[in-house]
């Protein structure tokens, strides 16, 4: 009876447990139906809520958010507009400072610990703002931010940051907060901190130490090279400057013998007693596993960069050398912490799982021979002395361990192949994918821009493995910082497949013509820059490098490894690969019959791009191109850029390095158009950077190219060439022959054609008649005999080249009393005219012409030499959108401007201005222009910049000038101008220099504004 009992009390409460689990199970449902968010219904809190802090904005008590029994400040910015899960999140309004939302302050932070910080952000909302930090006071104070998402949810993004406790510098708080700009309205959502590591209790990393002995006269040895090292400015190294030593380990009788030498090329390798040593074991022993190595300072490659860069490498399966960090001791003294980085023998492949084959390099020992005799001789390096031992075309290809490679008849055969693969590579006789591993050397590429790791890709860095396996030829990548990294302007890849940008300054210029490896270094650097791989990228190695960081601060006590700027440089990168939609090409129609129109296209993207299809809409591609029509990399003027950074950043602007101010002169190219034809319906084009999935969009408008010109048409159907008179008509060629020539009609040369004149010859137009010839022009005059071309009755209609497909030459030739090119609306305003054809003009003379200027180059590359311009009506020279050299001319007797430059890029030596009746030299709407040496007399204004325009002077004399430095803006659409002297010298100048407002003087070690 009491069992059965039992049996009924217990059947009730399974009955009752039933009814309540099913009601509970109806609310739940119901809750799921109703719930505004259904997210909530996913928030569960930490159980471990020591080692995690999670604030999810939804319980308020105060002024504080509370969560977990943990109180988060911000809570009177809760908001129930948006959330990310729940109901309500954090939201930080407009204002004219900064707005502050959550805010933890970490409870009893241990030395040691490592966190990691994230918050969701409702990107809608976002622009460029909505940061996450974590900041600490004390002697070990640290500041961690975030604004870059790591990966997003909708409308939602996440953002993360990490730091630790230091271990040996104490700090008084620790607090992790949210803030914006007070911009734009922002949201945040559930704010978590989590522990995920102890450095004291860390296996990753422990350093080794390293007991070198030396006995007396070795040190001695090694004191005289370092003596003659500082006499020299650089370490020269040679085979004698081994030494004999040991690597002892204390309280033990291991020891393994030794031979080094100090390495390195400059004296930061030599810094006091902080000595860099080349190390390599002897009598077949190794040392760590390590058979040859390097030691030297971590300032020597910035610190912790170049041992996060070959993580990267690691990451990515680029072959790279070991590469950490240990503690020194020289005989007995302490020396501090090296970096400690594997030579290139076996032992470096077999770590990194390769099969045995040659390492190679191009030989720096020319190079640095030249450095050697250049620091001799002008006590001090000048890079634009080109010595061809300095030059990659000069430097054998070697082997390292060339005794071993020799002996074994395998590896001296590999290695005869791997010679062969990379001198195809320096003559460009083989394509690329048949000498190297194009994966990996984009992978390679990619990461060095990523990192801004510009330093080991310098020719003479570059090291090479040959796969014996795939026969081809691999990178090894190492040395990718000389110091402090440069701030970049760009990235390797920009101007890709430019030809005119491209071929000859760089030998791996060559990797930028090819389309296979273009497409995957693309895809590479895209995919390496975003923030999300960085951010788990980072998270990766957050514990080793955080140990290796304590471990520089025992001796570089103020270093920090500044995440927030690796991530920054990289997003500079990452912006500078997708195009943008309506903006990345130039487009203009050429015909449009109803059926078809045919169209000039122009990629303006610094990468290049293809364009696949067409359509009438802008989201939807209605047709694609049989063959993706491929567009090179344009390269934009980066001079203003430069200037500006180093003014943001307090530096002199007199500091410029000559070669980064010149950077321009060989990069910046004008658009390179191509022909397409397309349905006339067509109203879009598609286009995508290659190796990148993503697709964009260019509204295709009605407009004409800005430079046809018909009246030069009807010129060439009117006037064809005829044989006899004053030339004769050969295959291809036009030839003026020697002697007197009356010329009462219009020349006209079409393209195609090669236009010579033989010394001697003189042409005289009369009548208003005109030479213009659409093909080069080849005038060979010599001292005795020169060429002229005058016009007796002053009625000449200029001298005009237009459009040449070949460079024009000009020696020894008079141009007298001629008038420029006017015709029903065509006008020019030259006596001569160059017009997108490149021309060198050597011992000519420009005298009494008259119209506005005497020699008009216009979008082409120049070079005027040895020449005199005189007696001119208005300007001398005008350069309109050109890059060109101008040296030992005279320019004297002009009614305007000796030399007036706009939008171009031009090199000045050597020059005189003369009795300019304006300005000397005038440089105006974003000019890049640099004076080596100039002398400017009787002048009003001996120089002007205007209109965002850069002037650098390395040297001029100013005589008996109005006014010497003028800069100022002209047109309401541009700037100011920037002025850079260093060196001048004033004699009977009124007013040194007038610098109007936007505008900038750096006159030697004093800047002036505006």
């Amino acid at each position: 009876m009491i069992l059965a009992n039992r049996r009924y009390e217990a059947g009730q409460l399974i009955r009752a447990s039933m009814k309540a689990i099913l009601a509970g199970l109806v609310l739940l449902l119901l809750l799921w139906l109703f719930w505004p968010n259904r997210r909530a219904m996913l928030v569960s809190l930490p159980s471990d809520i020591q080692s995690l802090f999670f604030c999810h904005a939804e319980e308020v008590e105060g002024e504080q958010f509370l969560s977990g029994g943990y109180y988060f400040d911000g809570a009177k910015h809760q908001s129930d507009e948006v959330a990310y899960a729940g109901r309500y999140s954090c939201k930080l309004p407009l204002g004219e400072e900064l707005q502050f939302g959550f805010n933890f302050r970490l409870p009893n932070p241990q030395p040691g610990e490592l966190y990691q910080a994230s918050v969701w952000r409702n990107k809608a909302r976002r622009g460029e703002d909505g940061f996450l930090v974590a900041s600490a006071k004390g002697e070990g104070s640290f500041y961690r931010s975030a604004v870059f998402p790591t990966r997003s949810e909708g409308d939602w993004e996440l953002v993360q940051v990490h730091f630790s406790i230091p271990l040996y510098q104490p700090i008084e708080e620790v607090s992790i907060y949210v803030y914006s700009q007070g911009k734009t309205v922002m949201y945040f959502d559930d704010l978590r901190i989590e522990k995920v590591g102890d450095l004291k209790d860390n296996e990753v990393f422990v350093p080794r130490e390293v007991h070198l002995e030396l006995k007396p006269e070795a040190m001695q040895q090694l004191r005289n090279k370092e003596a003659q090292a500082r006499r020299r400015g650089m370490l020269v190294s040679e085979e004698e400057d081994w030494v004999k030593g040991a690597i002892v380990q204390p309280q033990s009788d291991s020891m393994t013998k030794v031979a080094l030498r100090l390495k390195g090329d400059w004296l930061d390798h030599l810094k006091k007693d902080k000595w860099s040593f080349r190390v390599k074991c002897r009598n077949g022993q190794s040392w760590n596993r390590l058979r040859v190595f390097s030691l030297h300072t971590p300032a020597a490659r910035n610190y912790l960069l170049e041992w996060v860069l070959h993580q990267f490498f690691l990451k990515e399966d680029i072959l790279t050398t070991r590469y950490d960090f240990v503690t020194l001791a020289l005989n007995q003294k302490p020396l501090g912490v090296y970096a400690l980085e594997e030579h290139f023998d076996k032992a470096l492949l077999e770590f990194r799982h390769r099969r045995e084959g040659p390492i190679f390099r191009f030989s720096e020992e020319g190079f640095w021979e030249a450095m050697d005799r250049q620091m001799k001789q002008l006590e001090g390096i000048d890079h634009d002395i080109q010595q061809s031992v300095r030059l990659v075309e000069t430097a054998e290809i070697v082997p390292f361990q060339e005794n071993k490679t020799l002996q074994i008849e395998v590896l001296a055969q590999q290695y005869e192949l791997a010679q062969t693969l990379l001198d195809q590579y320096r003559r460009g006789l083989k394509a690329l994918d048949e000498i190297f591993d194009l994966d990996a050397m984009a992978r390679y590429y990619a990461i060095s821009d990523v990192m801004g790791a510009q330093h080991g890709l310098s020719w003479h860095n570059q090291r090479f493995y040959y796969n014996p396996i795939t026969g081809r030829i691999e990178p090894i990548a190492y040395d990718g910082f000389g110091g402090e990294p440069v701030r970049r302007h760009s990235i390797r890849g920009q101007g890709a497949f430019n030809l005119r940008k491209l071929g000859s300054r760089n030998l791996d210029d060559k990797f930028f013509m090819d389309q296979g490896f273009v497409e995957q270094y693309m895809a590479y650097l895209y995919r390496f820059s975003s923030r999300a791989y960085l951010d788990a990228f980072m998270a990766e190695i957050q514990e080793g490098l955080a140990l290796r960081e304590v471990l520089l601060q025992q001796e570089f006590a103020d270093y920090r490894f500044d995440v927030e700027k690796l991530m920054h440089n990289a997003q500079r990168a990452n912006l500078l690969v997708l195009p943008y939609n309506n903006r990345s090409l130039r487009t203009y129609q050429v015909t449009n019959n109803g059926l078809d129109q045919a169209l000039q296209i122009a990629n303006t993207h610094s990468l290049p791009v293809e364009v696949i299809g067409y359509g009438t809409r802008a989201d939807k591609i209605s047709d694609t191109l049989h063959q993706p029509l491929l567009l090179e990399g344009f390269m934009p003027r980066l001079v203003n850029s430069i200037t500006e950074a180093y003014g943001s950043r307090g530096l002199p602007l007199d500091s410029l390095n000559r070669s980064i101010l010149w950077q321009p002169y060989h990069d910046q190219e004008f658009l390179n158009f191509q022909t397409l034809t397309l349905p006339a319906n067509s109203q879009y084009l598609f286009l995508r950077p290659l190796g990148i999935d993503t697709i964009f969009h260019h509204q295709i408008r009605p407009w004409k190219a800005p430079y046809a010109q018909t009246p030069g048409q009807q010129l060439v159907q009117r006037y064809p060439l005829k044989a006899g008179g004053a030339y004769q008509l050969g295959t291809g060629e036009v030839y003026f022959r020697k002697g007197q020539h009356r010329i009462d009609a219009p020349i006209v040369v079409p393209e195609g054609y090669r236009v010579i004149f033989e010394a001697g010859a003189e042409l005289d137009f009369v009548d208003k008649a005109l030479f213009l010839s659409y093909s080069p022009v080849v005038m060979r005059g010599n001292e005795e005999q020169p060429i002229r071309i005058t016009s007796s009755d002053q009625s000449a209609a200029g001298f005009t080249v237009l459009g040449a497909s070949d460079q024009s030459r000009l020696h020894y030739v008079r141009f007298e009393d001629l008038k420029s090119l006017v015709r029903e609306g065509w006008a020019l305003t030259g006596a001569v005219t160059f017009y997108e054809s490149n021309v060198e003009i050597s011992r000519c003379e420009f005298f009494n012409n008259h119209c506005e200027d005497a020699l008009n180059i216009i979008r082409s590359n120049f070079r005027l030499s040895g020449s005199v311009i005189s007696d001119t009506f208005a300007d001398g020279l005008d350069a309109d959108f050109c890059k060109g050299r101008v040296e030992n001319c005279l320019f004297q007797r002009t009614t305007n401007d000796g030399m007036d430059v706009s939008g171009s890029i031009v090199m000045i030596e050597n020059c005189v201005m003369d009795n300019c009746q304006d300005k000397g030299i005038s440089v105006g709407e974003e000019s890049d222009v640099t004076i080596l040496s100039a002398e400017i007399r009787v002048a009003p204004i001996a120089l002007a910049s205007k209109d965002l325009s850069t002037l650098l002077i390395e040297e001029v004399k100013l005589q008996d000038c109005g006014q010497g430095f003028t800069a100022y803006q002209k047109k309401p659409e541009y700037g100011g101008g920037k002025i850079i002297v260093k060196k001048y010298e004033a004699d009977n100048v009124k007013r040194l220099y007038n610098i109007r407002e936007n505008s900038l003087l750096q006159l030697v070690d004093k800047q002036i504004k505006g």
